[in-house]
């Protein structure tokens, strides 16, 4: 069995959440952006053929921003859900004391403390485990593509490197290293 325990930190909330959002529909989003791309490509070169021809570029310009307008809030995307974590961190989880993480062979046992007492608990099935990110300092378990849970090295009671093996054996795929 590996234990975990230790104090949230706003970091820690963050980079679980931008992970975990990062994870969700990753195919779609690369269809998005391609198609995002292809049709401002699209858009430029009606506009071009519109202006070589004399005719009205009223609507070309509307299509024209409301794409660029779409693009650019893909991209602001992650500040929005960084913001978010950051808001949730600070009234949800900054209050709590302690934050207990459990595992064994067949689940996750995640526990949060305050003033010596429990007031929320999850047990995620590690067979529901999508994926692993390692930093220096942490681990990001995501169960379902959408939960994570954090795992502090420095507090960590237990082998990391079997930690490690037991959740490369339910995901069957490398755990991602990150910096």
């Amino acid at each position: 069995m590996f234990e975990c325990q230790f104090k949230m930190s706003e970091d820690d909330n963050v980079k679980g959440t931008l992970y975990t959002i990062r994870q969700q529909r990753r195919k779609s989003n690369i269809v998005f952006i391609v198609l995002l791309c292809v049709s401002l490509l699209l858009m430029i070169s009606t506009l071009i053929w519109d202006i070589r021809d004399g005719e009205s570029i009223a609507f070309d310009i509307f299509l024209l921003v409301l794409i660029v307008a779409l693009l650019i809030l893909y991209i602001c995307f992650p500040i929005l859900f960084k913001a978010n974590a950051k808001r949730v961190y600070k009234t949800s989880i900054a209050d709590r004391d302690l934050m207990i993480v459990k595992i064994d062979e067949t689940k996750c046992d995640v526990s949060f403390q305050k003033n010596g007492e429990e007031v929320s608990r999850s047990v995620m099935d590690l067979s529901t485990l999508t994926s692993c990110v390692e930093d220096d300092e942490r681990l990001v378990l995501v169960f379902n593509r959408q939960m994570f849970v954090v795992v502090r090295k420095d507090s960590l009671t237990g082998n990391l490197d079997s930690l490690k093996l037991l959740i490369q054996k339910y995901m069957n795929k490398p755990i991602v290293k990150i910096k």
